[in-house]
């Protein structure tokens, strides 16, 4: 008689326990899938609706893939993968020897590791008139290489000469 009694007790327990884990095996992940699934759609269809606003403003892709190539280049002259400091120094007797100043003194600093980038430092020491230094260093900041002129003095010399001590910083990418 009490087994009569404990079969529906067995039977609505056995039902809720299969109810719970048909909800916590298959419906809650099917659930979960599904909600990743929308998410997904709607990033798809944002990121869709960008490259259609991006396609009527560019007519021609191929001619922005050039323009952009060729702007990619022109950038990596401004930064290149490797310090190139041999270019640089070449370029700082160049600029000297254009503008009639004398280098005394040059001196390359450690690569330095950035976040995205490397910096080198380059410090040198010119002897010229007033004008030349001043052209020198336009020379040298409108030169090729992106060069950021950082620390700078200048000290009266004899004969109308200016001593000019200068800290430049030269970039790289970074190569991991």
């Amino acid at each position: 008689m009490q087994m009569k009694k404990f079969s529906p007790v067995v039977i609505i327990g056995g039902g809720i326990f299969l109810i719970i884990m048909f909800l916590q095996l298959i419906f809650l992940p099917l659930q979960s899938q599904i909600l990743e699934m929308r998410m997904e759609t709607a990033h798809l269809q944002a990121v869709e609706k960008t490259l259609r606003k991006f396609e009527s403003q560019q007519e021609n892709f191929e001619d922005f893939a050039e323009l952009t190539r060729e702007n990619l280049i022109e950038l990596q002259k401004l930064l290149p993968e490797k310090s190139a400091q041999e270019e640089f120094t070449a370029e700082i007797y160049k600029a000297a020897e254009k503008n009639k100043i004398a280098v005394t003194f040059l001196q390359v600093g450690d690569l330095v590791a950035e976040e995205n980038f490397q910096k080198q430092s380059v410090k040198i020491k010119l002897e010229g008139d007033f004008i030349s230094v001043l052209n020198f260093l336009r020379d040298i900041s409108d030169g090729e290489r992106f060069a950021k002129l950082e620390n700078i003095t200048l000290e009266n010399s004899e004969e109308n000469f200016i001593i000019c001590n200068a800290e430049f910083f030269i970039f790289a990418l970074k190569i991991d």
